[in-house]
């Protein structure tokens, strides 16, 4: 018997977080893949889904309440008064879906509810959070336990968490989503480290400024570049302060901050860098990550839980602690010229190949057979 399930989309809830964007791009992408099940995702813009770029096999509903006009401001009234978002409750009642997944709405007799969490930096982290903030995500991560019946998570480290914070006998599913292979053209290497992550302030630019410091001061050649959605709701004028330290410390020779790019310059970039960095304090499952291994890159880590369950074979660790580490680690890889010895790196395919089966078998159990 065929499933009907619902994935919401909408570029209002998503425009500030492009990790966002790519996760359910491949969350899709996998689902697409399993049999007996109909996928259908409702969406403020049809325009905004086309930018996946998986042509014209999706269903596609785009949805006067996802939009910021009456209607939308007249759903959040309702879901004040009767704390259910019951708009979007009889929109799918009236579509017969069976599943709603990776988003909340209420626990009912109609239609199963999978939330989403993708991670617990409120926490983990909670030095970078004022009050507010901490109490906003709080009330974020209990809404999402109490209006579903599971809840998936990013990662088996995000799940362990769970289980360290949280006291709940509700039942948690780590699902580890693969990314999927670009068709990028191959350009000529250049002599740069690409950061491609959001300015917020747990992401760790200032790590890569004291880095660049070092390798200032010993006259190793390289440039990392910097790009990304530049807004922080923790911290507003994290992106200033990453600017106003490159300059001070005269370190443009060694760090382009480019702020946000097209998705065109974008892929450029991925293409011609030598490797890839993320220097985070805290990560779920990291895009950034996903997308080195993708497109055969190396990429610099931090030795954090997240970094080393999603390990690549191009891989390279350093201490988060120590900014002479990875200054040490970026001298061999140039002396040594790893970045262009890339045949290992064909080894992700059995990586990415295992996770992908395995999100297709998790699924392929929750959505067909309510097997957990």
């Amino acid at each position: 018997m065929r499933k009907k399930v619902a994935l919401v989309i909408s570029s209002n809830e998503l425009s500030n977080w492009s990790g966002g964007f790519s996760y359910y791009k491949n969350l899709v992408k996998i689902i697409l893949q399993i049999q007996n099940l109909d996928l259908i995702i409702y969406t403020d813009s049809k325009d905004y889904i086309s930018k996946m770029g998986l042509g014209n096999q999706l269903n596609i509903k785009e949805l006067l309440c996802l939009q910021k006009n009456i209607i939308f401001y007249f759903r959040k009234i309702i879901n004040l008064i009767f704390k259910k978002d019951l708009v979007l409750y009889f929109i799918l009642l009236r579509d017969k879906i069976d599943i709603l997944s990776h988003r909340r709405l209420f626990i009912n007799q109609k239609i199963k509810i999978f939330g989403w969490i993708p991670d617990l930096q409120n926490k983990v982290l909670k030095i970078f959070f004022d009050e507010f903030s901490l109490k906003k995500r709080e009330s974020y991560i209990n809404e999402e336990i109490n209006k579903s019946n599971f809840i998936f998570v990013s990662s088996i480290q995000v799940k362990k968490e769970f289980k360290r914070y949280y006291n709940l006998k509700k039942t948690i599913l780590p699902l580890r989503i693969p990314s999927s292979y670009s068709s990028i053209s191959k350009k000529k290497l250049k002599n740069f480290i690409l950061f491609p992550s959001q300015f917020w302030k747990h992401k760790n630019h200032q790590y890569i400024i004291n880095v660049s410091k070092i390798l200032k001061q010993k006259k190793i050649k390289v440039k990392f570049i910097f790009c990304g959605k530049i807004d922080d709701y923790r911290n507003k004028n994290n992106f200033q302060i990453i600017n106003n330290e490159i300059k001070k410390n005269k370190l443009e020779d060694y760090i382009q901050n480019l702020g946000e790019v097209s998705y065109k310059k974008l892929i450029k970039m991925q293409s011609e860098c030598m490797a890839f960095v993320n220097p985070s304090f805290y990560e779920g499952w990291s895009t950034i990550n996903e997308e080195a291994r993708s497109l055969n890159k190396y990429i610099f880590l931090s030795n954090i839980p997240g970094h080393v369950e999603q390990k690549n074979y191009g891989s390279i660790f350093f201490d988060i602690n120590d900014p002479k580490s990875l200054v040490i680690q970026i001298k061999k890889f140039l002396k040594k010229k790893t970045y262009k010895k890339n045949n290992l790196l064909k080894k992700n395919d059995l990586f990415k190949k295992k996770i992908n089966n395995e999100a297709i078998k998790i699924l392929s159990e929750v959505y067909l057979k309510n097997e957990i």
